[in-house]
């Protein structure tokens, strides 16, 4: 049964959501980027083919299935693959309030789309890069595991994404815009989107500190067992210390900014008051009632000018907000795929090292 994305843009600009692109199969509907304007926040709105949607005259990129096969990388050659309960102890899960949370998750659909590209086929760079994303989610499913949010990185023109059961997959976007940075997605399916409408633009930012929270721990976890491997530890002591420096400024730059959005959008509201106290008014009929209404136009004409400065400021200020929180998102993903898989390897040595020594004695 086929659904209208006319429908689905109203619904959600309507409670404060934008969508910003459209990701398609066979010219249907499967990612939404959705921006919120409360919270100037962008996450990915999964829909099921259940829902036949079609971005009809909106602009759309097309994606593909990548087959992710044989993941193998530096980590996998010289080390043993970490064991998964030590995974799930670092890669802790999240927990927010969720009346669905104890539900059983349903059956996946069946899509039966082609699977158009294999992961040989790649560029090298980017088919390394796509096993150290996927290897990335694969640690990043237990955060979500009993939850209906998942999780999704963009890099470049691929998108890989943690699906509602769990498993992973992975797309080439086609005539993508490409960026190099590593862009973390909240995702949620639009049947859960529905469920939670009136507490979604909460809880997609609660999800994500609680990410951030997760691989800031993880990474002073990484870095412990890499001063007890290296010789020269001065020097990656000084290399953490920037890296925290780093984060500190990204934090506290965009708190500052969230503050004075949230001050614009008390602003605006405001603004929006007075502009209705306005024309609830009842005006009287006759020269005092024709001289009111120009009185009321003049200050109806005064509000309309300040609200849209502010409209204005808001955009620059989400743009700017938008931009640092990718700059953040990204340096966070590279150092915990970086101590991740140093952390790994050295201790693979040490372990070498020990066992050595037995053979010596």
């Amino acid at each position: 049964m086929s659904h209208s994305f006319t429908k689905l843009d109203l619904l959600l600009k309507t409670n404060g959501f934008i969508p910003v692109s459209i990701f398609t199969i066979d010219n249907y509907c499967v990612y939404l980027e959705i921006l919120c304007t409360y919270t100037s926040e962008l996450f990915l709105l999964y829909i099921s083919s259940q829902f036949n949607i079609r971005p009809d005259k909106y602009k759309s990129y097309k994606i593909n299935y990548i087959d992710i096969e044989d993941i193998n990388n530096t980590v996998n050659k010289y080390a043993d693959e970490p064991d998964k309960t030590d995974i799930k102890n670092d890669y802790f899960e999240i927990d927010i309030e969720d009346e669905d949370k104890n539900e059983d998750l349903e059956q996946s659909l069946s899509e039966n789309y082609n699977k158009e590209i294999v992961l040989k086929d790649l560029d090298k760079n980017d088919k390394n890069s796509l096993k150290d994303i996927h290897r990335q989610l694969e640690r990043f499913k237990f955060c979500t595991q009993n939850i209906n949010y998942k999780l999704a990185i963009l890099y470049k023109n691929y998108l890989c994404s943690i699906k509602r059961d769990d498993t992973l997959e992975s797309y080439h976007i086609s005539n993508f815009p490409i960026k190099r940075q590593k862009k973390l997605y909240i995702s949620i399916d639009l049947k859960s989107f529905y469920k939670k409408l009136d507490t979604v633009k909460h809880d997609i930012s609660l999800v994500k500190q609680s990410i951030y929270n997760i691989l800031n721990k993880n990474q002073n976890k990484h870095t412990k067992i890499l001063y007890s491997m290296l010789e020269n530890k001065d020097k990656l002591q000084m290399y953490t210390q920037l890296l925290n420096n780093k984060k500190e400024y990204y934090n506290k730059y965009i708190n500052e900014l969230e503050t004075m959005l949230k001050k614009l959008n008390e602003n605006e509201k405001e603004l929006q008051e007075q502009k209705n106290n306005i024309n609830r008014k009842d005006i009287d009929q006759g020269i005092k009632g024709l001289h009111t209404d120009i009185q009321d136009s003049h200050v109806l004409y005064s509000i309309n000018t300040k609200i849209s400065k502010v409209y204005d400021l808001k955009k620059e200020l989400s743009d700017d907000i938008l931009k640092t929180r990718n700059e953040q998102e990204n340096i966070t993903l590279e150092i915990d795929k970086i101590l991740f898989d140093n952390s790994i390897m050295l201790n693979q040595i040490i372990k070498n090292f020990n066992t050595l020594m037995q053979i010596i004695e």
